[in-house]
């Protein structure tokens, strides 16, 4: 009987530990996600010191002295590499005009195709909602946008993905669209696939799920590495992987690699000027240390973004006429 009394009262702690384990972990994966759900009042109050301090905040301050590595293309002959007997030179792209667009029809034959079945409504709404998976772990449905440049996904997608247990970088920003914008978080998945095709770093947007037909959306980032042609009738989708370009390090074309570049250190630059901006302003001492640690926070999320694009660019010899710091 003693031992019997003994083996429940361990029972018993070992479930409260496990529940107390459990409620912690809950905790820290919910923390971004409070986070952003006041980012209202926490964007309503960083407005006043975007409106008293907007030319420090909005400029373009050069880098000199920062911490940011410099490199010149002579530095990055020793990272160049041979792509079906080319070499990137960094001597000017010509305009791409082979950028495909999805269109209906036949698609001709393709050693390169993949077919993929795709749901065709949302309720009473055509779409094309297809299944993708991400990280090569998780795979959820996700609609077709060529209204859309970059990706979106939902944050019950990105607990699934550990995104806010993992400290890789994770910015708070708004994401834009034709209903308005909201706050959300930016980051970087280390891959995108669709039927085996697959692409690699790709940055994402992270906001309140829209839809309970689909989790998130697939933009023109990528698409454009694919001729895309829609079978109505069977309902499916054919991708046809483009030629490989040697002007394409990482798979991605110059427009890419300037577009993200510009995005990740104005970002970066802009949560410093603000941080900077908090520490000049003459306000409530009280408002001050509210607002410092949120600036703080971000300032090094964006840091971690940017160096994480820095170092995939120099891994793939992108040239630094194409990087802006």
């Amino acid at each position: 009987m003693i031992n019997i009394i003994i083996l429940r009262n361990i029972r018993v702690s070992s479930d409260k530990y496990d529940m107390k384990q459990r409620r912690e972990k809950q905790l820290s994966r919910q923390e971004d996600i409070v986070y952003i759900k006041n980012m209202r009042l926490i964007l309503r109050i960083l407005l006043f010191f975007i409106l008293i301090s907007a030319p420090a905040i909005m400029a373009v301050a050069e880098e000199t002295g920062s911490n940011v590595p410099y490199f010149t293309n002579e530095d990055l002959d020793r990272y160049r590499y041979d792509s079906g007997g080319a070499i990137y030179r960094d001597e000017g792209s010509e305009e791409n005009d082979s950028l495909e667009t999805v269109s209906e029809g036949e698609a001709p034959e393709s050693k390169q195709r993949h077919t993929v079945p795709y749901t065709a409504f949302e309720g009473d709404v055509r779409r094309i909602i297809i299944p993708v998976t991400l990280n090569d772990s998780v795979t959820v449905p996700m609609a077709l946008d060529t209204g859309a440049v970059g990706m979106l996904i939902s944050y019950k997608v990105a607990e699934k993905l550990g995104i806010f247990e993992r400290d890789e970088g994770k910015m708070i920003w708004q994401a834009r669209g034709i209903g308005g914008s909201t706050p959300a978080i930016i980051t970087i998945l280390d891959s995108v696939s669709v039927d085996g095709l697959r692409e690699e770093f790709v940055p994402v947007t992270i906001t309140e799920s829209f839809s309970t037909a689909f989790e998130g959306l697939l933009g023109m980032d990528f698409m454009s590495n694919y001729s895309i042609y829609i079978d109505s009738k069977k309902q499916v989708l054919i991708f046809e992987k483009n030629p490989v370009r040697a002007d394409m390090p990482g798979g991605h074309d110059e427009q890419w690699w300037r577009a993200n570049f510009r995005r990740f250190s104005y970002m970066r630059r802009y949560w410093k000027n603000l941080l900077e901006s908090i520490d000049r302003e003459e306000i409530n001492e009280d408002l001050r240390k509210r607002l410092k640690p949120i600036a703080e926070k971000q300032f090094r999320e964006a840091e971690k973004l940017f160096y994480r694009l820095q170092n995939y660019a120099s891994e793939n010899a992108v040239p630094m006429s194409w990087r802006e710091y």
